[in-house]
């Protein structure tokens, strides 16, 4: 939309890519852009001159969703987001404003993505934006509307505006210490337990076993030795019997032949 003068006219589901300027406002008033997106322009993507409360809404540049009004002013996506203040991080990407008159205002309304700001450790009550400019950092009086998650400020002067959130440094200490506390392969020693079970079940057969081989060779030995010495009794007994009895015969045999000799 360029290079022509209009009043009070609505324009929706507009796109444009590559151009020096996506959305030009030359002249007239009121003329508004919605649902639209702009991306890669090499020059300001909104460029408003000569024209009173300009406007854009739920439009999309370079990936950035937002609205605005924009009397006398030009705004484009930063080229290099500044770096942020010491103890924040910025949760949107800059935008770079140029006044183009003394009347200039840009009143800018700008998503923020919730999760982009739990990764920088910071909340949805400590953000605001500020505004980049010679070296310094400006805060920006913000409005915050945490049901549609946006923040809008107006902007007068040249510089680059950015959403700035201050970081949490008790969630940066505790995103540190989490690595320590998540030492899961310590807890589970499950095959130590099962080892030792198997240990003891193998111990108490071996126990069993020696026992009872011990009590068969006892009994064994035992009655072997006693009927020996009951067998040798025996057998000496009767070799003594006999032998006197052979010795008695003879003594008797001999006495009578001498008495008839005589």
């Amino acid at each position: 939309m360029d290079n022509e003068t209009m009043d009070n006219e609505t324009m929706d589901n507009e796109s444009a890519s590559n151009f020096s300027s996506a959305f030009l406002y030359v002249g007239g008033s009121n003329n508004t852009v919605v649902d639209s997106s702009a991306n890669a322009s090499t020059g300001w993507t909104v460029y408003a001159v000569d024209a009173n409360q300009s406007g854009g809404m739920d439009v999309t540049i370079d990936g950035t969703q937002l609205s605005y009004a924009a009397t006398d002013v030009a705004f484009a996506p930063s080229n290099e987001t500044p770096e942020a203040l010491d103890g924040y991080a910025a949760v949107t990407d800059g935008i770079d404003v140029e006044s183009l008159s003394n009347e200039s205002n840009l009143e800018l309304t700008v998503t923020y993505d919730v999760n982009r700001l739990a990764a920088e450790d910071t909340d949805e009550l400590s953000i605001s934006f500020y505004q980049y400019a010679d070296g310094e950092w400006t805060q920006v009086d913000t409005r915050v509307d945490l049901a549609s998650n946006t923040v809008s400020a107006n902007f007068t002067e040249n510089g680059t505006a950015v959403v700035l959130g201050e970081i949490d440094e008790d969630a940066v200490d505790d995103d540190d210490e989490e690595p320590t506390e998540t030492e899961t392969p310590t807890e589970t020693e499950t095959p130590t337990e099962t080892a030792t079970e198997t240990t003891t079940e193998e111990t108490t057969t071996e126990e069993t076993t020696t026992e009872e081989t011990t009590t068969e060779e006892t009994t064994t030995e035992e009655t072997t030795t006693e009927e020996t010495t009951n067998e040798e009794t025996t057998t000496e007994e009767t070799t003594t019997e006999e032998t006197t009895t052979e010795e008695t015969t003879t003594e008797e045999t001999t006495t009578e032949e001498t008495t008839a000799d005589a």
